[in-house]
């Protein structure tokens, strides 16, 4: 009898909330522990963390982002976001597909990364709070000051968990580093408040560029050639060709011949740098 009550409340519960408000209620449980076991450590940062963990649980959070991503296979049609959402750069990704073969079988299928215009000015406004603008300019330039596009995402990864942004994709077009251009070309007026919503923000857009590179190797490089000698015994001959006096017996000498081979064996990266950046 009891198993049947509680399988008729849980039938009922479930139905009364969906399974992103189940997931809420269950999450908000856990962070008051979190929060009154922790509160006492967080001194002056206090309403900082409070408003962060806030924003977590504003209606429709999870629904939202439950379907943050749209992905179109190869081939398929193509399906831009809808007014309320916004999009970063497409990448194509391996998907592994089941073989009882044995054999590796799999597709490629292309990624739109798409969230909400309302979280994504969540992300932007709470990457503001936590970050002081140096650290963005100082992140914005990051080959005058040795800082590769990992590191720059490490720095800013901690406010990306809040919002479950942080899939790793540090491309120049993504998600990230879209939030991250956005804060950073909205700063002043996100901090003191005069850009209060995604409608106030000037969104970015992509460029195309083309770099210009230069890299310096050193090659090892093995040559075979024959080499045609009138002498009186084969040392003789050896001699010759070794000593090469007059240098005749050169590789150079003897390229283009018959017989005549070059094999590239191995190479040692000296150096690698951009000579220009230009937008095209």
């Amino acid at each position: 009898m009891k198993h049947l009550i509680r399988k008729i409340l849980k039938e009922h519960y479930e139905e009364e909330f969906d399974k992103w408000a189940l997931l809420e209620m269950d999450l908000r449980k856990a962070m008051d522990q979190i929060i009154a076991k922790n509160k006492s450590n967080w001194g002056d940062g206090e309403y900082g963390v409070m408003n962060a963990i806030d924003q977590m649980f504003e209606e429709g959070f999870f629904q939202k982002i439950s379907h943050n991503l749209w992905e179109q296979e190869e081939g398929g049609k193509d399906q831009p976001p809808s007014e309320d959402e916004i999009a970063a750069g497409s990448y194509r990704r391996w998907d592994q597909l089941p073989s009882l073969e044995g054999t590796d079988k799999g597709k490629w299928t292309t990624i739109t990364p798409t969230i909400s215009t309302q979280l994504f000015w969540r992300a932007v406004k709470q990457m503001v709070m936590n970050h002081d603008e140096e650290t963005f300019e100082e992140y914005r330039d990051m080959p005058a000051n040795n800082y590769g596009p990992y590191e720059r995402y490490k720095e800013f990864e901690p406010t990306l968990k809040l919002f479950g942004l942080n899939d790793n994709k540090t491309e120049p077009d993504s998600m990230y580093n879209k939030i991250f251009h956005t804060a950073l070309d909205n700063y002043e007026g996100i901090k003191n408040g005069d850009i209060k919503n995604f409608n106030g923000l000037r969104i970015p857009e992509t460029h195309d560029y083309e770099v210009d590179m230069r890299q310096t190797t050193t090659e090892y490089v093995e040559y075979t050639w024959p080499v045609s000698v009138s002498a009186f015994s084969s040392k003789d001959a050896e001699m010759e060709v070794f000593a090469d006096e007059d240098g005749m017996y050169s590789w150079y000498e003897f390229e283009g011949q018959p017989r005549f081979h070059k094999e590239w064996l191995d190479e040692e990266t000296q150096e690698r740098d951009v000579v220009k950046v230009r937008e095209v």
